[in-house]
């Protein structure tokens, strides 16, 4: 076989699991919370394991919201204080110039420069800045960075989250196959330049 392999995952629930427990509805209970279709299966330490992680994620997605919030909070005032501008009601960009520039008239000569008038900004509308200091400046960046950094690992603890409902959907997918709830089929289907077709099939 020189080229293989598309893989379709056909799922078919038609036969509901005893006690009225469907598995569509266990798969549902998954998806919203890690944990709870391992308890409607009756896989307690399972689904234990799954509800701890799961408040560790929240945890640690709240911890980081909260540093980055408060690392905003503090370049935000430490930049009205050392550079005499108010940032708050400015777009993000002006902060990553500011944490550049010790000054606006450095950053204006520095895109007349590089020939990129289309990205100053206006004199005269609020948007000019001059830093006490060098390291006053260099601080300002480094919350700056510390912030956006503390963001970005939220994004990461989301991306988390999601994996872990995958994780709990796959595991409770186990746990019915295992208990015979589940069948698997799966055939080879030939296709033309020599490819082929796996079809598989989970059927409840």
């Amino acid at each position: 076989m020189k080229y293989f392999l598309i893989l379709f995952l056909v799922i078919g629930f038609t036969i509901a699991r005893p006690a009225g427990q469907k598995p569509g509805r266990v798969f549902l209970k998954s998806a919203i919370l890690p944990g709870w279709g391992e308890m409607s299966l009756q896989k307690d330490h399972r689904a234990k394991n799954f509800f701890i992680r799961e408040g560790l994620l929240w945890l640690t997605l709240y911890g980081a919201n909260k540093r980055s919030d408060w690392y905003r909070s503090d370049y935000l005032a430490f930049g009205a204080e050392h550079a005499g501008t108010d940032i708050s009601d400015k777009a993000y960009q002006y902060a990553v110039d500011m944490g550049n520039y010790d000054s606006y008239s450095d950053f204006i000569t520095a895109k007349d420069r590089q020939r990129q008038i289309d990205l100053k900004y206006p004199e005269g509308q609020g948007y000019e800045w001059e830093w006490d200091s060098s390291a006053n400046r260099i601080k300002f960046d480094e919350m700056r960075i510390k912030s956006v950094s503390a963001d970005k690992f939220a994004t990461f603890v989301v991306a988390g989250l999601v994996f872990h409902r995958v994780a709990s959907l796959i595991d409770v997918l186990y746990l019915q196959r295992k208990a015979g709830y589940l069948s698997l089929h799966s055939s080879l289907i030939p296709e033309p330049n020599q490819r082929y077709t796996i079809l598989v099939s989970l059927n409840f």
